[in-house]
């Protein structure tokens, strides 16, 4: 593909910003310095078909990236375009709409070397190259190298810039993560962005979120944020919900400081006559319990999750599966053969589960615990996908 020198440069920039961060800004900073465009278009999703859904709203994230731009003095107009689309979420989409309305520019797309190891996987790639030229940056611990290029250009036979800026690790999914838990995300997030989302702390702090995460002692919130960020690692690999996965991980744990005297818990009956309070499987139930009839959460979802994060159960969904291997493999977790377990997460948790149920129940036999029978049923229904 060559460059048409009557051709003016649009640059766009997509992607959820939920929420933005600095590194949003100096990714644009430095392809605005490589490209010198003539328009520069940040444009938020809408609906995602192919990523998970949003936690705040696209109006807010659209207010949250105007701030951004103003704080950082940066040239370019928030287009809510994608609001308008019928079949919005896919880049293809997006770039025949404004080919159509830009004739006369070459567009230009801006990635992270994160999208980018994964373009294979968008939706019609050698359509997007036809229509926009990729402009990439790195995004540690992402990093293009000059084998990747070299094949990329050769597999789709088109021209890629590399944008010579090395960005920091900053994720949205954990900045969502420290928000619901209230810690720190000063020199990650613009301070105008977090003035806005102080204002409207229930974005990222729900009521009921906080209104749990209050039953838990500090070590055991501390997991839990633990878990959380983990459970997140999974979120887009597998389409999820973030709001059910923030809200199964964050309050798998609220009753694990709780005895079964508790005023909460006094309407509480385990199923299973043998799980008393004394039961190492026992706060599992009691937490789910107390999601729905303390805190009010009616997504079964999200209950059957927190429920089964320590027995597990044949055929749990993909969230149970998430939330048991976080719960498990956490990063401050450290036992015999967790490095193993931890190459099958987040990519196939399948595998995982098998290994994981497999560790559990020799564990367990190892210092003669009776093993839950929903373990035992697991462990039946998972061990065919350990050999895979």
């Amino acid at each position: 593909m060559q460059e048409n020198s009557n051709l003016k440069r649009l640059l766009i920039f997509g992607g959820q910003f939920d929420p933005v961060h600095i590194e949003h800004m100096h990714i644009l900073q430095a392809a605005i310095a490589k490209l010198s465009p003539s328009i520069v278009k940040v444009i938020p999703s809408y609906g995602q078909k192919v990523k998970s859904t949003a936690i705040a709203p696209f109006t807010m994230r659209v207010k949250m990236l105007k701030i951004a731009l103003a704080a950082y003095h940066i040239d370019a107009e928030v287009d809510e375009i994608e609001s308008t689309l019928t079949d919005n979420g896919y880049t293809i989409t997006l770039l025949k709409v404004l080919q159509e309305r830009y004739p006369n520019y070459k567009i230009y797309f801006l990635m992270g070397a994160d999208q980018f190891l994964n373009f294979d996987n968008w939706k019609e790639p050698k359509k997007i190259v036809q229509l926009a030229t990729l402009i990439i940056a790195n995004r540690h611990p992402f990093q293009m190298t000059e084998e990747l290029i070299l094949a990329f250009k050769k597999k789709y036979n088109t021209e890629i810039l590399f944008c010579a800026y090395n960005g920091e690790g900053i994720s949205s999914s954990v900045l969502q993560c420290k928000l619901a838990f209230g810690k720190s995300v000063a020199n990650a997030i613009p301070n105008s962005v977090i003035e806005y989302i102080q204002e409207n702390y229930a974005i990222y702090q729900p009521d009921i979120l906080q209104k749990g995460l209050e039953l838990l002692m500090p070590m055991r919130k501390e997991h839990s944020y633990r878990v959380t960020k983990m459970a997140m690692q999974a979120v887009n690999i597998y389409h999820l919900n973030r709001r059910q996965v923030l809200f199964a991980a964050a309050l798998h744990d609220i009753a694990k400081n709780l005895q079964n005297t508790h005023p909460l818990l006094q309407n509480f009956k385990a199923d299973d006559r043998l799980l008393t309070d004394k039961h190492p499987v026992w706060h599992a139930f009691a937490g789910a319990y107390l999601a729905e009839y303390y805190l009010g959460i009616t997504d079964a979802t999200v209950l059957n999750a927190i429920a089964y994060h320590t027995t597990g159960r044949a055929e749990m969904t993909i969230l149970e599966k998430v939330i048991y291997l976080a719960d498990m493999l956490e990063e401050e977790r450290n036992f015999e053969n967790i490095a193993y377990l931890k190459q099958f997460y987040p990519h196939n948790v399948d595998k995982c589960i098998a290994y994981a149920l497999q560790y559990s129940i020799k564990h367990l036999k190892e210092k003669k615990w009776n093993i839950y029978y929903k373990t035992e049923e697991a462990w039946e229904y998972y061990k065919k996908y350990g050999d895979k």
